[in-house]
């Protein structure tokens, strides 16, 4: 009887589960280091409990995070910018993934507002509400805006989605880490957008064959998100909710299209992507 599995694919898979855990593990330890250090120094200087909002603990995360993503990959005899996919791309991509990014958190905010959340997602609610009140305007931006999308994607479609590109085919590995990449959020309705936008995310990786594209559109979703956030805050109709998802629909579908005619007019021209990470 033919085994599925024998110890050394056995071994390579525990190696690879290991490493995309320790991936994640860096992130979410420093993340939880800022909130509790921000805490105690907000209640010594204030005698109050609480401390700053969610973007700047965000923004410190990321910094504080990021050294050891370096030291990662030279401890396997890779340099940062092979492990994370940092390519030279042409800046009309990253135009198309900014598109993308703008159309598709246009899609997703005017679909979620036309459904109940109170009554459905009453934790998702409380959770917009917090990241809402996160000390005004820069603070989300530099935290949610620039700094959240710079490391998730070094972490997801930078190292993880290259880890596990080494050993299982391709769309498999951009479901897998799309997964994760929900599964992070710890939240069921952001977790299943953020699964969604992590394929998509990951799609946008191999169309362009560099990290800066996702990169790209990761930050004009948060910051697409942010400015809809005041914007709604004035009041929209149901018209202009419906004019605004027919417009973010159509320039989420003609930026894939683009994107995926590049892709494909160049794939027999140079090394893909495809061919320097997927075995």
């Amino acid at each position: 009887m033919t085994r599925w599995l024998d110890e050394k694919d056995i071994g390579r898979y525990l190696k690879m589960s290991g490493f995309i855990g320790l991936f994640i593990l860096v992130y979410v330890m420093a993340q939880l280091f800022v909130r509790a250090a921000a805490e105690i120094v907000y209640e010594f200087r204030s005698g109050a409990a609480g401390g700053p909002g969610l973007g700047y603990r965000l923004f410190f995360s990321g910094l504080l995070a990021l050294p050891a993503y370096f030291v990662i990959p030279s401890c396997r005899g890779e340099t940062f910018r092979e492990a994370a996919g940092f390519r030279k791309t042409e800046v009309k991509k990253i135009l198309l993934s900014v598109l993308l990014g703008i159309g598709a958190a246009v899609s997703l905010i005017m679909i979620l507002n036309f459904m109940p959340l109170e009554r459905w997602f009453p934790d998702y609610v409380e959770l917009m509400k917090k990241m809402n009140e996160s000390g005004g305007l820069i603070p989300r931006v530099l935290g949610a805006g620039i700094m959240a999308p710079v490391i998730e994607e070094i972490i997801f479609r930078g190292f993880i989605f290259r880890e596990l590109g080494k050993n299982v085919p391709r769309n498999a590995a951009i479901l897998a880490q799309g997964l994760l990449f929900g599964l992070y959020h710890f939240n069921l309705l952001q977790g299943i957008y953020a699964a969604i936008l992590g394929v998509l995310l990951a799609y946008v990786l191999v169309w362009t064959g560099s990290l800066w594209a996702p990169i790209a559109m990761h930050m004009a979703v948060n910051n697409t998100g942010t400015f809809l956030h005041v914007v709604s805050g004035k009041g929209l109709t149901g018209y202009y909710m419906l004019l605004a998802l027919a417009l973010g629909l159509t320039a989420s579908v003609f930026a894939v299209n683009l994107l995926r005619t590049e892709y494909r007019d160049e794939f027999l021209m140079k090394q893909d992507y495809n061919n320097t990470v997927f075995h």
